[in-house]
């Protein structure tokens, strides 16, 4: 597989067949983020600027290209673990010999399954510290190689320990599944941990939760809409009729009250209280008032608001 275009191989994985799956694209993301990482060291590597860390780019060359080459091969090892469980499934069963025959082969084949993924994520997880030497201390230029070469690593790993622990759910050797299964664990947590630390390094962490707050905050100014039409209340005594009507450019408040003189700078600010609870500041709100109290008032303002659409945030 590894000497098919990239076209032909991306062709295949679309196909209905069921190889190459994610167990060989983990590999392959594996063998990228080795890729990019020698290619850093390799754009570092004789630059006067970075002569003090020359050594420790070389250092990075032969490993990485080992390791590209070892999970360029993964790429068929995994389509082909799956081989001996499938042998297996193809033995005779007529006897109790066969039958108990039969199991163990298929329980091999399985744990056959599970070697090569995992020999994947180790390699791809090998990648990491090397490509933290690119980030802190290659290439200016290629950070974003490096960077990238990080984040296709951990999906390596992550990717490859997903097909690992959905065979170990048919294995029944209960002591092979616990220890693997801590293997997978602590092997999944430090690679998830190493990638963050590399991208707090390079100050992306940092700017992402940057980002992300700012989106935040602006969503939370943002103000809110009316989407349609509603109404709330009565005109009984001691109550309130609401109408509320959408309109994005301006807020309209229209207050007619039998109380108007004694508490209308009340009834208003009770209605305003609750608007911008919602965040609402443009629409159109008309008020008919037959002596409500605050608490009457401010609860058919939240109900003509959400039977137009609007939900508190």
């Amino acid at each position: 597989m590894k000497n098919m275009t990239i076209k032909e191989f991306a062709m295949q994985t679309a196909s209905n067949e069921p190889v190459p799956g994610g167990g060989s694209i983990s590999a392959l993301a594996g063998a990228l983020a080795a890729a990019l990482t020698e290619m850093v060291a390799g754009l570092t590597i004789g630059k006067k600027k970075y002569a003090e860390v020359e050594e420790e780019m070389k250092a990075a060359v032969e490993p990485m290209h080992k390791i590209c080459e070892q999970l360029l091969d993964d790429i068929k090892r995994d389509s082909e673990s799956f081989d001996l469980y499938m042998q297996a499934l193809t033995l005779p069963k007529e006897t109790e010999e066969e039958k108990a025959a039969r199991t163990a082969a298929m329980q091999n084949g399985l744990k056959a399954a599970v070697a090569v993924p995992l020999s994947v994520a180790k390699a791809a997880y090998e990648v990491l510290p090397f490509a933290e030497v690119m980030v802190t201390k290659g290439n200016k230029t290629a950070v974003t190689d490096a960077l990238v070469a990080t984040m296709m690593a951990r999906t390596a790993v992550l990717g490859a320990l997903f097909n690992v622990k959905i065979n170990l759910e048919s294995i029944k050797d209960e002591e092979f599944v616990k220890a693997t299964s801590e293997e997978v664990a602590v092997l999944e947590k430090k690679a998830v941990a190493f990638e963050q630390k590399i991208l707090a390094q390079a100050g992306v962490s940092k700017k992402c939760n940057r980002v992300k707050q700012k989106k935040e905050d602006d969503e939370r100014r943002r103000p809110v809409k009316i989407l349609k039409n509603a109404v709330a209340g009565t005109l009984e005594s001691s109550d309130l009729f609401i109408q509320i009507e959408p309109d994005e450019k301006e807020l309209t408040l229209e207050i007619d009250s039998v109380v108007a003189n004694q508490y209308m700078d009340s009834i208003r600010a009770a209605v305003l209280d609750t608007l911008k609870e919602f965040d609402v500041s443009t629409g159109k709100i008309f008020i008919k008032d037959k002596g409500a109290l605050d608490c009457v008032i401010r609860a058919r303002m939240e109900t003509a608001l959400k039977r137009g659409g609007v939900e508190a945030k």
